[in-house]
């Protein structure tokens, strides 16, 4: 299977290097309510705080880790032994997402989602010298035929802390800055009081979640002061498609939802106005 040039992910060493003194025990994806990640968006320099929610069954008899703002392609996902399975809400179906006992060029498993065909495959694995911790690296590649697929997402993970680094199509790069997992601080981290991002200095449009979705996403902005606010979402040529925002929002972090459920598989833009401020992000809609 030929893939175009994997997303480039920021030195491995230096991930490391900033959670190496962790005394946190060994294992996969910690899961503990409660825990949680903050990461910093490369692009835009702005932050967002992935949680641990709680425990939950499924309809498939099945518990669950519920995640806010999760970095994978489901908020509901399972470990058992080495492999981690995700809930896919949409199929109403588990499937097998990560298999750590896997080596390089592996694949992990199959799936068809939102009409096309994935694979996830395992890209590299190794170990931390000074404190052994080992540390995977997983893609998720979009098949369009025998010949050609391209990578979609890639995760690199480490062991007792869960994502490190996550690199999406259309560009999107998140880095692990701090976590507390299970009560222990590692990293640095802005606040660990809340799920959804403080106050900010100036005003912040997250990027939405699930992405890729179908139909519907979850759209986070925050201001630093009360203002009157704009959010639509437009089409690739520049016409709107919806309006989700229109009228006054209060200092702090909103979240609103975009049902797509009449338009076509695409990238999408959605922007913010706020007072003199414009911001704008992309969006992908998989059928």
């Amino acid at each position: 299977m030929k893939r175009s040039a994997p997303l480039s992910l920021p030195a491995i060493s230096l991930l490391l290097l900033l959670f190496s003194q962790s005394t946190v025990a060994q294992g996969h994806l910690p899961m503990h309510a409660g825990d949680m990640w903050q990461y910093v968006d490369l692009g835009f320099q702005d932050t967002f705080v992935s949680k641990v929610l709680g425990d939950t069954v499924l309809p498939n008899g099945k518990h669950y880790a519920q995640f806010s703002h999760a970095v994978f392609p489901s908020s509901f996902l399972r470990e058992a032994g080495s492999k981690l399975y995700a809930w896919d809400q949409y199929d109403s179906t588990e499937y097998l997402l990560f298999d750590f006992a896997l080596a390089p060029n592996d694949t992990v498993s199959k799936r068809t989602q939102f009409g096309a065909q994935f694979a996830i495959v395992v890209i590299d694995t190794g170990r931390e010298v000074s404190t052994q911790r080992r540390w995977w690296i997983f893609a998720d590649v979009r098949v369009i035929d025998s010949t050609y697929s391209y990578e979609f997402s890639r995760w690199m993970l480490s062991d007792s802390i869960g994502v490190t680094n996550m690199t999406q199509e259309p560009g999107n790069v998140w880095l692990l800055q701090g976590a507390v997992i299970n009560g222990v601080q590692i990293g640095v981290i802005a606040s660990v009081s809340s799920a959804t991002p403080p106050i900010p200095a100036t005003t912040v449009l997250y990027q939405n979640y699930p992405n890729p979705f179908n139909p519907s996403t979850t759209i986070g902005y925050a201001l630093a002061q009360r203002s009157y606010v704009t959010l639509a979402v437009f089409d690739m040529l520049g016409q709107e498609v919806a309006t989700l925002v229109n009228g006054e929002s209060e200092a702090g972090y909103h979240e609103v939802q975009f049902n797509a459920r009449t338009l076509a598989s695409g990238i999408y833009v959605y922007r913010l106005h706020a007072g003199d401020v414009d911001l704008t992000r992309r969006l992908l809609l998989l059928r």
